[in-house]
């Protein structure tokens, strides 16, 4: 449900225009698309995908609770 909500956020605080909330979402798609080819390149070169995944949820998992941290403060 974090996730889901974030685009309200630069569009009520800092009256962002939907051309520049669809800029913000475009780019998180391609970065979120850029890392999971250098991830699996790299998991596929190294032989070793559980570490990596496990890192991966890890951070996910860790960011997007960080977000309740944000709007209590």
């Amino acid at each position: 449900m974090a996730t889901a909500v974030l685009p309200s956020f630069p569009a009520q605080q800092i009256a962002a225009s939907s051309f520049a909330l669809g800029l913000i979402e475009g780019l998180s798609d391609e970065l979120a698309s850029y890392f999971k080819l250098i991830g699996g390149w790299w998991t596929d070169r190294a032989g070793k995908r559980n570490p990596v995944a496990v890192i991966g949820y890890t951070l996910t998992a860790s960011a997007t609770s960080s977000l309740a941290f944000e709007a209590v403060g």
